[in-house]
Parts: C-alpha cells; structure tokens; sequence
C-alpha cells in the first residue's frame, strides 16, 4: 500500500474500495446478470431471496491484483466494502418488471453477499496444513465432511424491557464465527437486570439471530502421510 492510500481516513478507504469493486463488477458484467437472474426467479413461495453471488478470485486477479491479494490476506478490510458494491449494484438494476420490483422492495435494502471459487494458490489447504498462520485470512479448505450439526439459531442481538421503567435495553453478542476477525467472544447470557436493578424482560420476538452449524472436515485419507490417520477440524 503507498504512501497517498495509507493517509486515508477509513471512511475515505472504504469508499476508494467500495468504487474499486464496482468497476470490477462493470467490467466483468456477468455478475450484473446473475444479480438480476436471481431477482427475476424470486417467487412469493420460495422465502427470503437469495442474495448470494460467488465471485471468481482469478477475474479479480486478472483485473486489481492488489484487492485480489487484499481479499485474501485482509478479508475483514476488503469483503465489506465489496459486499456493500454488491449490494448497491442490486439496488440500481431498474429493468425488473413492476411485480418483481414489488415482490423484492421489502428485502432491496438487505445486504448482498459474496462467496468465492477460483485458486486459492498458497491458501488451499487441508485440515493438517492449516496453522495459526491463517488466522483472520481467507482460505479454501479441502477434505471429506464426516459429520454435520443440526443448524440452529444464534443470538446476535438480545432486546429486554424494564417494565418499570418502560424502557428497552438491548445487548449484541460476538464470537469468531459471527466477525471476520478473531475476537474475545462475549457472554452469551441474557442480562436479568438494568443499571438500576429493574427487572428486564426479554423481547425475543424482537431478537436478531443467525443460522449456525457445525460442520467436521477430514483431511482426504490419500493425501496422509503413510502410517497416519488423516486429521479433522471443526467449521
């Protein structure tokens, strides 16, 4: 990173990224396609909208090989601002027929998501080369699904009320699946009182939770080293 981009203030950042990505996506103009395919084929019966789009790190590579390598070795500076390009490229497709604009204005606002295919290079691994190292980057795993979890909800935010007080107090809950860096996660208990020891009440209609699921990858027996039982790890 130069000297002239490591003065910008992280706003001033953002938004360069932001604007990278999207000519990134003019560019490459299939995904503008695929953005409004999925629109298109929402349906009233199908649920929430599939607001999820894989990128390809080797178009990316070919066009900023410098927000490729971003991508990669600092995803929590570079998915974010590539997401929110995404997510304003979804909003400016005007040509959607009135019923789909109608059908999907309700969810317009939500955030678009990005996965990723392509070489990953240095950062394919498996469940035995996988190290400390590759802490808070972005890799691609490979190996055998052994074992899945039921998917089940997680809080992200809790919202109480204090009826004594008629007041609504709210707490947010982080771990290291919920951030793309590695954080202290937080106590995942309700809190029963205020500041002033009123008692809270917890809302849960009002709740925000996520999906989650453990997933158990095992390395490929074939790429063990002989006389040693492949390895695992947890998603």
């Amino acid at each position: 990173m130069d000297s002239d981009t490591a003065a910008l203030a992280p706003d001033a950042l953002f938004s360069d990224r932001v604007r990278r990505f999207q000519e990134f996506l003019d560019t490459f103009t299939s995904y503008r396609d695929t953005v409004r395919a999925l629109q298109l084929t929402q349906d009233d019966n199908e649920g929430p909208l599939h607001q999820r789009v894989t990128i390809s790190l080797d178009e990316l590579r070919e066009f900023d090989r410098s927000y490729w390598s971003g991508i990669l070795n600092n995803p929590a500076q570079f998915i974010p601002p590539a997401e929110r390009a995404l997510t304003e490229l979804a909003q400016s497709i005007g040509d959607l027929p009135s019923s789909h604009r109608a059908r999907t204005a309700p969810v317009a606002q939500r955030p678009w998501k990005i996965s990723f295919k392509g070489s990953f290079g240095s950062h394919s691994l498996s469940p035995r080369t996988l190290t400390s190292h590759h802490l808070n980057k972005l890799i691609s795993l490979q190996g055998i699904v052994t074992r899945t979890s039921l998917v089940r909800p997680k809080i992200l935010r809790s919202v109480h009320f204090a009826e004594k007080t008629g007041r609504f107090h709210y707490r947010d809950y982080t771990d290291s699946t919920t951030t793309l860096t590695t954080r202290i996660p937080t106590p995942a208990i309700y809190p029963t009182e205020d500041q002033e020891g009123n008692k809270l009440t917890t809302e849960y209609g009002y709740c925000t939770y996520m999906d989650h699921q453990r997933v158990s990858v095992q390395e490929m027996p074939e790429s063990a080293p002989a006389g040693q039982l492949p390895r695992s790890i947890d998603v």
